[in-house]
């Protein structure tokens, strides 16, 4: 698998299968078997039956393995490699120059080592007929090839795939936890972590899944190290160590993963686990958004910019960066376009302007958009006043973890506006929105605990969260605070 350009690293299948016909022989005689005769996944004659004299090379759509389509247009066929589409006779014309590792015969190109090129296509292509191909080439006894490693994991990728019948993701699962646990092979150990992430062939399991994905990673898979960096960063299945997730990501990062780059661009700018550096977070969202064409970066530079934070202050290249994340399907993009036209920064105020873009963020995904949305309805900003849209829009936004959207649904229910009042709806509403850190929840729950609305009054708890709400720029909680110290 390709991550943005860099290529996911896999152990060395010969030297896999050495250590484990070494260590564990028994192991080998259990494992080889697991899926294709145990399982049911597919049938002995279906994996041993498979032709194998094609050699697989690269893998164009419509065209075989190896071969090529020597022009752009859709109507060109399928040539080997050296040859050239003759558009009179509708043929392929020209002497064939197969590629290294494969040879001239019968009229095509044919794998000095079919093997290597069926496990190839198979990994790289996600190929079910070429998984199924090198389990049979690699099958124990079958030839002097006969690899019992390499066959254990293209049989388990071949059950993963569903070949000959439906997809028997139990086994497939099943087959990847013992290679990984037996024999730590790299690959395998990848996509159990994969799996037991998702929850496929099996209860979800994010404990399982750190083991593999840490396994794996040790041995360089970057993937999984990726994974195993959010895992820290989060505390996933186990202990949270936010400088190791910078480790991590950096040394991705370097090695040209751009969602590394991103995520370290982030934890950079925010000083989670790190030094804040807004500078170097602006020089890596630069090369994500300019190498990658990644929108969320192209935004995410244009906030910085906006902001004078790292980079120069540039209004009018800001708006450009935004602009281009938006069309390009960033709704974070077109959120923070919203805000320039909402509030006129470096271009006049365009209230409707605005609305199209946080309307266009929210329908995206972005809660935030949705928060605004709601601000236009409820305060009729170039829109009728509708609380019940405003409640609509509030609940869409704290629903997909916005603090802003759950204060604000907390302040319909707690006044009554566009439907029932409702104190104790109100203070969940906020105390989710406190927990978030967000100052203005914080300082509304406050308020219900000095006057004991929806929550039993408790003067000592609602001064401390005044106090912690002043800290952050709420000048109400301050004034509320030096007066109950009266």
């Amino acid at each position: 698998m390709v991550v943005y350009g860099r290529s996911e690293s896999r152990a060395d299948g010969v030297s896999v299968a050495r250590a484990i016909s070494v260590i564990y022989p028994a192991t080998v005689a259990l494992l080889v078997g697991a899926c294709v005769f145990a399982s049911g996944c597919a049938s002995p004659r279906a994996v041993a039956d498979v032709p194998a004299t094609q050699a697989e090379p690269e893998l164009v759509e419509g065209c075989e393995f190896g071969m090529v389509r020597p022009g752009a247009d859709d109507a060109v066929g399928c040539c080997w490699p050296g040859q050239v589409w003759d558009t009179s006779a509708s043929a392929c014309a020209g002497e064939i120059s197969c590629p290294a590792g494969s040879s001239l015969a019968r009229g095509g190109c044919v794998a000095d080592d079919p093997a290597s090129w069926a496990g190839r296509a198979c990994e790289r292509h996600d190929d079910m007929p070429s998984c199924e191909r090198a389990a049979a080439l690699y099958k124990p006894g079958a030839s002097a090839r006969s690899n019992p490693a390499l066959y254990a994991k293209y049989v388990s990728l071949a059950c993963e795939r569903g070949v000959g019948k439906d997809v028997d993701l139990p086994s497939a699962r099943a087959d990847y936890m013992k290679v990984c646990d037996e024999s730590g092979d790299a690959s395998a150990c990848a996509r159990l972590g994969e799996m037991a992430a998702a929850g496929l062939g099996g209860d979800k399991s994010v404990e399982i899944a750190r083991r593999a994905h840490e396994r794996a990673c040790y041995a360089d898979v970057a993937s999984s190290c990726e994974q195993m960096a959010r895992m820290w960063r989060f505390g996933v299945g186990g202990e949270r160590d936010r400088a190791r997730a910078v480790v991590l990501y950096q040394r991705e990062c370097d090695r040209g993963a751009i969602p590394a780059c991103m995520e370290l661009a982030g934890m950079l700018a925010s000083g989670e686990g790190v030094t804040v550096d807004k500078a170097r977070a602006a020089g890596l969202y630069e090369r994500a958004c300019g190498e990658a064409s990644d929108e969320l970066a192209c935004a995410e530079l244009g906030a910085l910019k906006e902001a004078g934070d790292g980079t120069p202050r540039d209004l009018a290249g800001a708006r450009s960066l935004y602009e281009r994340a938006c069309e390009a399907g960033s709704a974070t993009g077109c959120w923070r376009l919203g805000e320039v036209f909402f509030w006129g920064r470096g271009v006049y105020e365009t209230p409707a302007r605005a609305l199209e873009l946080f309307e266009r963020a929210c329908a995206a995904g972005e809660p935030r958009g949705c928060v605004r949305v709601g601000n236009f309805h409820q305060f009729g900003v170039d829109a009728e006043v509708d609380f019940e849209q405003a409640r609509t829009y509030y609940d869409r936004a704290c629903q997909a973890g916005a603090a802003g959207g759950c204060m604000s649904l907390g302040r319909l229910y707690e006044a009554g506006l566009g439907g029932a009042a409702d104190p104790a709806a109100a203070r969940a509403l906020y105390e989710r929105s406190c927990d978030e850190e967000e100052p203005r929840g914080c300082y509304n729950l406050g308020f219900l605990y000095e006057y004991g609305r929806g929550v039993e009054a408790d003067l000592a708890k609602a001064r401390e969260l005044y106090v912690w709400s002043c800290e952050r720029g709420v000048d109400e909680a301050c004034r509320r605070s030096s007066a109950m110290r009266l």
